[in-house]
């Protein structure tokens, strides 16, 4: 029995350790560059693979044909974009530096607002007028031959309609 535990203990050892090859220096130089090689074959042909689906992937050149429809779709969407800008008030010269894409409605509001918030800032405001007063019949009645005088001289109009109502 204590020979069957010996040889166990043997076979056990045996399994632990690895199975050592013994190569001379050239055989070792020869096996890791043939792994190398096999590695490097392989990679290539994955690089060559993904070159042909990159190449399948990318556009190919337009015949003469396309090149002119995609010319002319894009006119006509410039020609599109133009009118509707022109539509809400934009200034024609403003289309060019506007970029694709932009919503007329949005921009005519943030036009407007800034505008008005300009105006608001840095607008005239005129001062000293006096209130646009109307002159009745009786107003008229009651002016001296000097304002009248210079009634007729700022506006020969309403003199002219105030004196036909006083006689």
């Amino acid at each position: 029995m204590e020979t069957q535990n010996q040889e166990t203990n043997v076979q056990e050892t045996n399994q632990e350790q690895p199975e050592q090859l013994t190569l001379t220096k050239d055989e070792f130089n020869k096996a890791i560059q043939s792994a190398a090689d096999k590695v490097r074959t392989e990679k290539t042909k994955e690089i060559k693979a993904l070159e042909d689906k990159l190449l399948e992937l990318q556009p190919q050149e337009l015949t003469p044909e396309q090149a002119r429809i995609a010319e002319l779709e894009a006119e006509l969407s410039a020609k599109e974009r133009q009118a509707a800008l022109t539509n809400k008030g934009i200034s024609e010269d403003l289309i060019p530096f506007l970029r694709d894409g932009i919503n007329p409605d949005e921009l005519t509001n943030v036009l407007d607002q800034l505008v008005n918030s300009r105006m608001a800032a840095n607008g005239y405001v005129p001062q000293g007028h006096a209130a646009n007063e109307g002159l009745n019949a009786e107003q008229f009645k009651a002016l001296n031959y000097q304002d009248r005088a210079s009634l007729y001289e700022r506006n020969p109009n309403a003199y002219k309609m105030l004196s036909k109502n006083f006689k």
